[in-house]
């Protein structure tokens, strides 16, 4: 059996919170996540995203609009969005999900 790459490009945000770091994911509501430092957080939401999103896909339900880039080969896979004021950072994350 083979298997297909899909690819899903979402928006995380990273904040720092107290002594760690706080990430988001607003396109999934449902992805909220720390970590000790900024790259621990990327990490682990990036991770709690592919969860969701294998899960959705296994039990048929519902991914948001917009998210989904298909089946392609992605040249950057993180950018960083600069930001010169004290926000949560931006990240743009093309997570490809291998299904077979």
């Amino acid at each position: 059996m083979s298997s297909v790459d899909l690819v899903f490009q979402v928006r995380i945000f990273v904040e720092e919170e107290g002594e760690g770091f706080y990430a988001f994911c607003p396109d999934l509501n449902c992805i909220h996540v720390y970590g000790d430092s900024e790259d621990d957080a990327l990490k682990s939401a990036k991770d709690a995203v592919l969860v969701y999103l294998d899960m959705s896909l296994k039990n048929g339900d519902p991914i948001p609009i917009g998210i989904q880039r298909g089946a392609e080969v992605v040249q950057h896979a993180h950018t960083r969005q600069e930001s010169p004021v004290a926000r949560p950072q931006e990240f743009v994350e093309d997570l490809r999900l291998a299904m077979a």
